[in-house]
């Protein structure tokens, strides 16, 4: 009698450390997806013009427009709602700041149009 009672107590403990197995095992893949689903993907953030010169601009007239701003980097190309009008990046490259002025109130880069 002994015996099947200690067989029945073993099984029962099997089954237990099993099923203690598979709740850490679901406990830790919920987990592991949650801290994936934290990390959201960052925003896109367009540019900003913080400057430009000149600000206005002869008709038919070809012009170099400097412009300063935050985001410069990344640009590859330039829209104009005036028809038959066309803008091209001359170049673009850091810009040192002015006097005693703050760069993140005027922007580290700047970009020449044409």
């Amino acid at each position: 009698m002994k015996e099947s009672g200690l067989k029945s107590f073993m099984f029962s403990d099997i089954v237990s450390i099993r099923l203690i197995v598979l709740w850490l095992a679901v406990i830790m893949h919920s987990l592991s997806l949650l801290s994936a689903a934290d990390d959201p993907p960052k925003p896109v953030v367009p540019p900003r013009i913080a400057l430009c010169n000149p600000l206005v601009v002869e008709a038919n007239a070809k012009t170099e427009i400097v412009i300063r701003g935050w985001g410069l980097v990344d640009v590859s190309g330039v829209q104009c709602d005036l028809e038959g009008a066309t803008v091209t990046i001359l170049k673009q490259e850091s810009a040192p700041v002015p006097g005693r002025q703050d760069a993140k109130q005027i922007g580290k880069r700047r970009s020449a149009l044409h």
